[in-house]
């Protein structure tokens, strides 16, 4: 059965996902499925519920694009933080919906 990305508006991608307990063969499969869809859909990251899997996984790649040479980073309950300095905001797009857009901080250079 081929695995399809979900796309907005689906609920699921609004859904706050579970964490993952134990990294066994099904996160692992699951991780590695959500990488080979990321890399044919030219993506440089992914999340799990964009293939329907309400887990905390994301899966991201920031140099494949510019190499061309696949070097996933998989995150399994990735913590986000915001630090105290105020930082400039800026609109961001997402895949796989450019039209889906948020505000978010901009990295200071």
């Amino acid at each position: 059965m081929a695995q399809e990305i979900v796309l907005s508006p689906d609920e699921r991608l609004r859904t706050e996902c579970a964490p993952v307990e134990v990294i066994d063969d099904e996160i692992k499969k699951t991780a590695k499925k959500m990488a080979k869809l990321m890399y044919k859909y030219d993506g440089c990251g992914i999340a799990a519920p964009q293939i329907g899997v309400l887990k905390q996984i994301v899966v991201i790649d920031c140099n494949w694009g510019d190499t061309g040479e696949k070097d996933p980073i998989y995150l399994i309950n990735p913590t986000l933080w915001s630090s105290p300095r105020r930082r400039p905001r800026a609109w961001r797009a997402a895949f796989p919906s450019p039209a889906s857009r948020w505000r978010s901080s901009a990295p200071r250079r």
